[in-house]
């Protein structure tokens, strides 16, 4: 446990004082001072429509950078051979793996902690607490995805665009679904409808509506959170194989 701790120790620590974290941070700033300028254009429901489009901004960079992240830090070690080098460390590859895992979730900790700085003014503190846990979760399952993904494939590119594709499908399924449910839509929407049942809903993780109109509620996030963990767990053992697998 105590050499998955460095591991995880060592990954959050590059994480954070990186270029990215910084170029993060100054996104956030402009959100929230974008949001201001135009919800000022707004004739009615101004708040409303700041924290909706603030909500939905800051949750699209918060997954961005923790695709991109998890993506180039381990593409970098692979190519510099310091992966290779952790290992020779009497260093098990589940314990790299589960590191690196243990280091993503801490890292989703800081975007989310980050992230309330761009919508946590204008929220009331309840339903706040429900968006950030939400928006943890769908962080986290992103950060596995990729972890899987890059560790399959070992491409920064390939990493990258599969993992957001996975994101926008996970945002668009239930749309989908709702849109061929018709006779017309014969296989398609049995084979979406079958898709839908084995990607995360991330539309049900977190919903600007609860910080606008206060409608959320913990048996809302329940099943989310007990379906992220499952995901999670899933596409943990899939990187854990695959790893085991390669030749290092």
């Amino acid at each position: 446990m105590h050499r998955i701790i460095i591991i995880a120790g060592h990954f959050l620590h590059d994480a954070v004082v990186s270029t990215l974290t910084r170029v993060y941070l100054l996104l956030l700033l402009l959100v929230m001072l974008g949001g201001g300028f135009v919800a000022e254009l707004a004739l009615i429901e101004q708040d409303a429509f700041r924290l909706g489009l603030s909500a939905a901004l800051v949750r699209l960079l918060a997954v961005a950078v923790v695709v991109v992240q998890g993506s180039a830090s381990f593409s970098e070690e692979s190519s510099n051979g310091q992966v290779e080098l952790t290992l020779a460390l009497d260093l098990s590859r589940g314990q790299y793996l589960l590191g690196r895992a243990l280091g993503s979730g801490g890292y989703a900790v800081v975007l989310v902690l980050l992230a309330l700085l761009a919508v946590g003014w204008w929220s009331p503190w309840e339903q706040l607490v429900l968006w950030v846990i939400g928006l943890f979760m769908e962080l986290l399952v992103m950060a596995l995805f990729t972890l899987f993904v890059v560790v399959t494939f070992s491409s920064l590119a390939t990493g990258i665009i599969l993992s957001m594709a996975f994101y926008l499908l996970s945002r668009s399924i239930e749309a989908f679904v709702l849109m061929t449910t018709s006779a017309a839509a014969g296989g398609v929407g049995a084979g979406l409808v079958w898709i839908s049942w084995l990607i995360p809903n991330f539309n049900r993780y977190n919903q600007s509506s609860w910080l606008i109109y206060a409608d959320g509620s913990a048996t809302q996030l329940l099943p989310v959170i007990g379906e992220a963990l499952l995901v999670c767990l899933l596409l943990l053992l899939a990187a854990l194989v695959d790893f085991h697998r390669r030749e290092i």
